[in-house]
C-alpha cells in the first residue's frame, strides 16, 4: 500500500520562538516526513532546540535582510537539493503545532485535486480564551471552506507550481502570502480551504501595545500591495477611518464640536455595519468584539501605511515589524 505521506517535506520557519518551537518540532516527528527548520538569526536557544530534536537546521545571515519569504525559499530550496524531488512542501511557522491528521488530508485531497495548487485547513488559536487578543486572534484565523483567493503561512503548496512562480517575494517584509497567491491566480491556479483543523498557533500577545504592532504591520503590508497591484480597497479605508477622520475629528473640537460628535457616531456606525457582515461561526459577543477592532486597527494600519511611505520616500529598507517578545 501506498505512503500518502512519501511525497511531502516540511519546512519550519522561526525566529525567537523558544518553547514555541519545541512544541511545533515535536508536533512533525510523529510523522515520518523530511524536515528543515530556518533560523532568522534567533538570539534565543532556538538552535539548540532544533538540535536537541534531531532536525536539521539551517542559519540564515543576518547580513542580508531577514523576512518569512527569505526563510520559506530557503527552506525550500533546500529541501529540493538534499531531499530530492518532492511532491509537496508543507509550510508552517515556529508558532504553530502541526495537527496530527492535517498532512495525509492535505495530500489526499492534492492528489485528487489537479487544478488546486495549494490547500490549508482550519488555524486556531492555541489559548483563545487568555485575553481579548488571543480571542481575535483565533477569530481572525477563520476562512471558510471551499474555493479561496489567499491564505497565510501556513499552507501546503505543490513544489512544481512554487518553483515555477519562484517562491514567496523576498522583497516584502510584510504581506508576502496574498502576494504569492495573487501570482498563483494569474496562472489560474486554484486555492482550497478544507473544513479540517490544519494546526494551532500560540499568538504570545498579552498586551495592546503588541496587538498595535501586529495590526501595523497590516497596514505595512497593505501599502506595499500597492506595487503589485492589490489591497486598493483597504488602502483607501485604513487611510479615511485611521488618517483623514482622526484629524477631522480632533481640528473639530476646536472649532465645531457638533462635527466631532457627527464623527465619532460614524465610527459607531461603521462597527455596526461590519458586525452585520460578518460570516464566521462565532457568537455575538466575539463578532461585536471582532468588528469593534477590525475599526480600532485601522489606526495602528494608518501607522503601518505611513511607516511605509516614509521608508519609500526615504529610500530606506524597513526592518522586521516584530511584536512578540523574547
Amino acid at each position: 500500500m501506498e505512503n500518502a505521506l512519501e511525497n511531502i517535506a516540511v519546512v519550519v520557519i522561526g525566529r525567537n520562538e523558544g518553547e514555541r518551537l519545541a512544541r511545533c518540532l515535536a508536533s512533525l516527528t510523529m510523522h515520518d516526513v523530511p524536515v528543515i527548520y530556518v533560523d532568522s538569526a534567533s538570539s534565543d536557544n532556538s538552535i539548540e532546540i532544533a538540535r536537541a530534536a534531531a532536525i536539521e537546521f539551517i542559519e540564515l545571515d543576518s547580513q542580508i535582510a531577514l523576512t518569512a519569504a527569505r526563510s520559506r525559499n530557503a527552506g525550500f530550496d533546500w529541501m529540493m537539493r538534499s531531499k530530492g524531488p518532492i511532491k509537496y512542501i508543507q509550510f508552517i511557522d515556529g508558532d504553530c503545532e502541526l495537527d496530527e491528521s492535517w498532512l495525509e488530508a492535505a495530500v489526499n485531497f492534492l492528489d485528487e485535486n489537479d487544478e488546486v495548487a495549494a490547500v490549508c485547513g482550519r488555524l486556531r488559536e492555541k489559548y483563545p480564551n487568555k485575553n481579548i487578543f488571543t480571542r481575535l486572534s483565533d477569530i481572525g484565523w477563520y476562512i471558510p471552506p471551499g474555493q479561496i483567493e489567499a491564505c497565510g503561512g501556513i499552507v501546503t503548496v505543490r513544489s512544481k507550481i512554487f518553483e515555477e512562480l519562484g517562491g514567496f517575494n523576498v522583497d516584502l517584509i510584510a504581506g508576502e502570502e496574498p502576494e504569492f497567491y495573487f501570482r498563483m491566480r494569474e496562472k489560474e491556479w486554484k486555492i482550497n480551504s478544507l473544513d479540517q483543523k490544519m494546526a494551532t498557533h500560540d499568538a504570545a500577545i498579552e498586551s495592546y501595545g503588541q496587538w498595535f504592532t501586529r495590526s501595523m504591520r497590516t497596514g505595512f503590508a497593505y501599502a506595499s500591495a500597492e506595487k503589485w497591484g492589490a489591497w486598493a480597497k483597504q488602502r483607501r479605508s485604513l487611510l479615511f477611518w485611521g488618517g483623514v477622520l482622526p484629524i477631522l475629528f480632533l481640528l473639530s473640537l476646536f472649532w465645531m464640536p457638533f462635527v466631532a460628535t457627527g464623527i465619532a457616531a460614524l465610527y459607531v456606525v461603521q462597527v455596526l455595519r461590519t458586525y452585520l457582515g460578518l460570516n464566521v461561526p462565532y457568537g455575538a459577543s466575539d463578532r461585536l468584539l471582532y468588528a469593534s477592532f477590525c475599526i480600532i486597527d485601522k489606526f495602528s494600519e494608518f501607522v503601518g501605511y505611513m511607516k511605509y511611505t516614509i521608508a519609500k520616500w526615504r529610500n530606506k529598507d524597513q526592518p522586521l515589524i516584530e511584536y512578540k517578545r523574547n
